[in-house]
């Protein structure tokens, strides 16, 4: 108020013009009362297509496309994960455990990322960040993007090879005599494998295990429940006490990730307007002199941690630097 500045909320950018003196701004607020502001200067800094409660539009950039403004596809990012088959007795549980995603086709799958922290399961799937890294290329693949750029790798968890023969998903284990194989057949186009146990190295696994199930008498429930939450033991115990010797599960245990993950739940909006558009080292509009861009408009998203709103607010700052 003492810089006299007005603060409008619930009110949408409906369209604005560019003149050889100033910029024309129409705003529409809930209540169809529509406002058209003049400046020299215009600052968009909109936020993404997800959360539309809490005012999530992808108008502006059908606005920016429509005035030559090179975009970057859209898709949602950073948000948890639908599972195929999500298990009840699961739902509420956390663990600490490697994540890895992949892509497949007839012949191969390819890994997409890798992560390791605390993956949470819920009623529908997984979350958690570990899930919420990963899920970037996960939706610009489904969406037919190119992943490459939104693969996320941590160096904590020995990955495996970047692309996995057909023949043998879990082909890493095939040294060990005892470890059962997974096959792409049981699988869907993109899933997550999950290592209960990223601590352990794929080849110290075999003799770790034989040393924790001597240590319990041999019992596989209490192994498990000795070293992992009590939920999740019971349920890889039950799943397990069919097959002993698909123990190498543990270090890869496969879920597949269903189609209708809900978009609007996702963190950040991937892609966005290109930076070819801004001049060199300011973010003001090569197309239109006066017209700032900031923020997750922009064809950029960091990992979780705060980075998006680092950057958001970096964004802004710096325009307030060049502006008159």
């Amino acid at each position: 108020k003492k810089l006299g500045i007005e603060l409008r909320t619930d009110s949408e950018l409906v369209d604005y013009e560019k003149t050889d003196k100033d910029m024309q701004v129409l705003i529409l607020s809930k209540a169809e009362e529509k406002t058209t502001y003049i400046s020299r200067q215009v600052l968009l800094t909109v936020g993404g297509q997800s959360q539309k409660a809490l005012g999530g539009s992808s108008n502006i950039y059908s606005l920016l496309a429509g005035r030559g403004y090179a975009l970057e596809d859209t898709f949602p990012a950073l948000l948890g994960l639908p599972l195929v088959k999500p298990s009840k007795r699961l739902q509420g549980q956390r663990v600490r455990a490697g994540l890895r995603l992949y892509q497949k086709d007839a012949k191969q799958a390819v890994l997409l990322g890798t992560d390791v922290g605390e993956i949470q399961f819920n009623k529908t799937g997984l979350s958690g960040v570990p899930v919420l890294q990963l899920s970037g290329a996960y939706t610009a693949s489904r969406k037919g993007l190119d992943p490459s750029p939104y693969i996320y790798k941590t160096e904590e968890l020995s990955l495996l090879s970047s692309v996995l023969d057909s023949r043998d998903l879990a082909s890493y284990l095939k040294d060990e005599p005892n470890f059962d194989r997974v096959s792409l057949s049981d699988v869907g186009p993109y899933f997550f494998l999950l290592d209960f146990f990223p601590q352990i190295s794929r080849e110290d696994f075999s003799a770790y295990w034989e040393k924790r199930m001597d240590l319990f008498g041999g019992d596989l429930e209490q192994t498990l429940l000795n070293t992992l939450p009590k939920q999740v033991a019971i349920y890889l115990a039950g799943v397990l006490a069919k097959d002993r010797h698909k123990v190498s599960s543990l270090k890869a245990w496969p879920w597949t990730i269903a189609e209708d993950f809900v978009a609007d739940n996702a963190q950040v909006t991937g892609g966005g307007v290109k930076f070819s558009n801004l001049r060199d080292k300011c973010p003001e509009s090569r197309l239109e002199p006066g017209l700032f861009l900031a923020g997750e408009i922009l064809n950029i998203y960091g990992d979780c941690g705060g980075n998006n709103l680092l950057w958001a607010w970096k964004s802004a700052i710096l325009v307030s630097h060049v502006l008159d």
